[in-house]
């Protein structure tokens, strides 16, 4: 529901970056990579500057690419992403998906901020169930909830994926 109501809103002004960018996680949460892909990809292709979402969206394009199964296209993607943004802590998120930086240093390097920690352990999460390991991935996910931060996208999408999981196992 939420999403087709964002759809009919994008339908009356398809320049609306936040309504894309909800769009790309509401698509996400139905597993409809293409259409997340689709819609992270408009919404980085809008001009702007780096702020949360598009950092975010920019992260998030090689992690649906890894869970896609395109593991070459999501790491190079990954390694641009580390390169482009000015953002540490995006940086530190790409370096430690790359196995450059440890997850104990990106959780240090979080502290108790919970925007910091959401972002994290959201990503890891992803990251490891696109990489099979389900277990692993649980873990993160509930870190992520542990954040309390309900009204973020990233919150949502970890007890999507947390659902999603249990079911299957």
């Amino acid at each position: 529901a939420k999403r087709a109501l964002h759809e009919r809103e994008l339908s009356k002004d398809p320049a609306n970056g936040e309504t894309i960018h909800e769009l790309a996680f509401f698509a996400a949460m139905e597993e409809d990579w293409d259409a997340a892909l689709m819609y992270t990809r408009q919404y980085l292709s809008m001009p702007g500057r780096e702020n949360a979402n598009r950092l975010n969206l920019m992260l998030w394009e090689p992690l649906i690419l890894q869970y896609m199964g395109k593991t070459l296209e999501a790491r190079k993607k990954l390694e641009a992403v580390v390169a482009q943004v000015k953002s540490s802590w995006f940086q530190g998120i790409g370096s430690c998906l790359l196995g450059n930086r440890s997850e104990e240093d990106l959780a240090d390097r979080a502290g108790e901020n919970p925007e910091y920690l959401l972002t994290a352990y959201t990503a890891l999460g992803f990251w490891a169930e696109a990489n099979g390991t389900q277990k692993k991935a649980l873990n993160y996910y509930r870190e992520a909830l542990s954040t309390y931060m309900d009204e973020w996208r990233l919150y949502e999408f970890a007890w999507e994926r947390i659902k999603k999981i249990r079911k299957e196992s």
